[in-house]
């Protein structure tokens, strides 16, 4: 890891340094941080400090010689040996005297062996990752570990490595990825505005081998990505209930982001179009779903269930178009399948509550490839159990997600799970676990529904007539 120290010229440069040693040492615990020499080219710094720690008698001061070094390339041997040889000079006045080199552009393989070999007691070596724990103190900082992971949800561009930026007493990520590009974030992650990036880009060009044409916004690249999977999203499911305008587009964004996401009309020019399920009318700005006899309805969910979810968009159209047809399209894709009448309409019920289960149905199961030969050959149902096993973790996921899809939007009233454990254990001893979650919907006074854990004790039953779940309570004697 390298840290950049940008500035508009020497002078500049070498303040920043400054700043930044005397805020690693204060982290680091030292006090009356002093600076003696600033370099010619402000890229090194010497400063002096020291540590008082109380004790028995008094306080115990160490004085520290340090040296900061900026520098384009890592420090050498010689750079390091010329360190101790200060170090050692002042421990002869003071042997209470301590050394820290701190090297911004890391050090080389020689130094590095050096410091492991010799394991130095009163002299220490801040370079590379090292720098990592006093710079996130000072800057409150995530682990670079976190940061990684961050930039990696954003792009599918390998990072190569992860530096820091000091510019104007503050710090920035900058991430470069296999492909020569770059991307910096403020010490959130966030984007740059483009007043800091017109900045920092040149300043950096100055002073590393990156050139300002390299530089890649990741994160509005993956702000844009996601505008328009939205926008996508949105078009599809307000097809279902009849003819739209692009307008109604941006207006059904705005509404399931909760107005945190407002597309431009572009973004609904440029991908109505790309609608495989949709008669576009580009002239008026209108658009139709294709006739149900023009749709495979396998391509249609598969295509739909890539992108968000908009659950005020449910509609009878979703569940109409689950049918028996699209069922055995799903148990061809899942090796040729074989289920029992009784077990397809219980699968038809769990697909037409739960998105995720339709998902994973449309999906091979590479796990079932085996089990559904091996069932004809041996009359098991280990591939049929499997399948519904899988429909049923994806339907109680929904549930626990959001029960407000399967439960206000498709119908769902009561939803009861139990399982049963049988556990055996090396002597033979065998054990029965079981537990019972129940869920329902009642409905509020005020008006509108809720989801209720039915707590122990509780039984009740589904009332037709009135819609709400009718509570009976059970007395222990």
């Amino acid at each position: 890891m390298k840290l950049y120290i940008l500035a508009t010229g020497k002078d500049a440069k070498g303040t920043q340094l400054e700043y930044l040693t005397k805020t690693i040492l204060e982290s680091l615990g030292y006090e009356y941080v002093a600076t003696n020499v600033i370099g010619a080219g402000g890229d090194e710094i010497d400063v002096s400090a020291k540590m008082v720690i109380p004790s028995i008698g008094g306080n115990q001061e160490y004085p520290l010689i340090c040296e900061c070094k900026a520098h384009e390339n890592p420090i050498n041997i010689t750079d390091w040996d010329k360190f101790l040889g200060k170090v050692f000079k002042h421990q002869k006045d003071n042997p209470q005297t301590r050394g820290l080199m701190i090297a911004l552009s890391d050090a080389n393989g020689n130094v590095k062996g050096e410091v492991a070999d010799k394991n130095y007691k009163d002299v220490q070596l801040l370079q590379g990752k090292d720098l990592i724990k006093p710079l996130s103190k000072t800057f409150h900082l995530e682990d670079e570990k976190i940061a990684r992971e961050d930039v990696s949800h954003l792009t599918n561009e390998t990072v190569v490595s992860v530096d820091l930026i000091l510019y104007e007493k503050e710090i920035y990520w900058l991430f470069t990825f296999a492909n020569g590009q770059y991307s910096i974030f403020d010490k959130n992650y966030k984007s740059l505005p483009h007043k800091h990036e017109s900045t920092l880009l040149p300043l950096l060009e100055k002073y590393s081998t990156l050139q300002a044409s390299s530089y890649k916004n990741v994160r509005l690249e993956f702000e844009f990505r996601q505008r328009r999977a939205f926008v996508r999203a949105a078009i599809c499911w307000h097809l279902m209930q009849g003819q739209m305008t692009y307008q109604d587009a941006i207006s059904d964004v705005v509404t399931m982001t909760s107005g945190g996401m407002v597309p431009e009309m572009k973004d609904v020019e440029e991908e109505m179009p790309t609608i495989p399920f949709a008669n576009v009318d580009e002239d008026n700005h209108t658009a139709t779903l294709k006739p149900s006899e023009e749709i495979d309805y396998a391509n249609f969910y598969f295509w739909l269930l890539r992108g968000p979810i908009p659950v005020f968009l449910y509609n009878d159209y979703y569940q109409e178009h689950i049918d028996e047809t699209l069922l055995n399209t799903i148990l061809t894709i899942q090796y040729n399948l074989e289920l029992s009448d009784k077990d397809k309409q219980s699968c038809l019920f769990v697909l037409r509550h739960s998105h995720s289960a339709l998902r994973y149905a449309l999906h091979p199961d590479l796990l079932l490839q085996g089990s559904v030969l091996m069932d004809k050959e041996k009359g098991t149902s280990s591939a049929r159990n499997r399948f519904v096993e899988q429909l049923l973790v994806n339907l109680e996921a929904d549930i626990n997600n959001d029960a407000v899809m399967p439960f206000e939007k498709l119908g769902l009233r009561d939803f009861t799970k139990q399982v049963t454990m049988r556990l055996v254990d090396k002597d033979g001893a065998v054990r029965e676990i079981s537990t019972n979650q129940r869920l329902f919907l009642l409905p509020v006074k005020t008006g509108g529904w809720t989801i209720v854990l039915a707590a122990d004790g509780f039984e009740g039953e589904f009332d037709l007539e009135k819609g709400s779940v009718k509570p009976t309570l059970k007395h222990n004697a």
